[in-house]
């Protein structure tokens, strides 16, 4: 089955283990985005069992993506999607190669923020087509608790030190899906960091101390760094009257 349906013009993606659908007239108008290249194959990809594209990023942005290139404009703003989405929606407007989003998503922050500080993070990033599909490297599928995750290989060995990169090594044969006894929803915000090398959680987040203890079985030293500073301002706030 291929991922594209020539007969209905429907492109089936499998992002983060999530699958998504779309017509390839949607993505007609992108045409120098990662979406649209991968979609009309003018890009090296991995496909699902069921011929899905697989893409290695967040299942909950890239929903906002499509609904970008379905109306052409951000149906959100700041407030309502949260802070740590919004600079993961950031980050995959460069990843899907598409600056028109994100220079819809500066226009909201600019709304939202300063002059000085709007302007002093209004930079454009140079990544090039190839340099995300090769992202996509080897699809790997982890049972994490009963929820299904697809991920590549280079994101469960960014740190080849912790647990994950020594499970997905070349010491190791695993079976695809393997399976991992932890909290399948806290595995989320764990592949997100491995993703994007940053602690990005959504506003009044109350599951720090788990997700360190996560962090801690996993051995990702940077991500359980990043939440012992994340934690220790969660506390000064709350006892100032302040919440995350």
């Amino acid at each position: 089955m291929s991922s594209f349906d020539s007969a209905s013009g429907l492109v089936i993606f499998n992002v983060g283990g999530r699958r998504h659908q779309v017509f390839l007239q949607t993505l007609a108008p992108w045409p120098e985005s990662l979406l649209c290249r991968l979609a009309r194959g003018q890009l090296r990809s991995i496909a699902d069992s069921d011929g899905a594209v697989c893409i290695d990023r967040d299942p909950d942005t890239f929903g906002l993506v499509l609904n970008f290139l379905r109306y052409r404009r951000s149906p959100l703003d700041i407030e309502s999607v949260g802070s740590a989405k919004f600079h993961l929606l950031l980050e995959d407007s460069d990843f899907y190669c598409l600056p028109e989003l994100r220079n819809c998503l500066l226009q909201l922050r600019e709304t939202a923020e300063s002059a000085e500080t709007a302007k002093a993070s209004s930079t454009e990033a140079n990544i090039s087509l190839e340099s995300c599909a090769d992202e996509q490297s080897s699809l790997i599928t982890l049972d994490v608790g009963g929820t299904r995750y697809s991920t590549s290989l280079s994101t469960l060995t960014r740190y080849p030190d912790s647990m994950l990169g020594a499970m997905f090594s070349d010491r190791f044969r695993l079976n695809n899906p393997a399976a991992i006894d932890r909290d399948g929803n806290l595995f989320r915000h764990v592949l997100n960091f491995l993703r994007n090398g940053r602690l990005s959680l959504p506003d009044g987040f109350a599951e720090g101390e788990a997700l360190l203890v996560e962090a801690e079985f996993y051995q990702i030293q940077p991500l359980v760094q990043q939440l012992r500073d994340w934690l220790g301002g969660y506390a000064a706030s709350r006892a100032k009257g302040v919440y995350l």
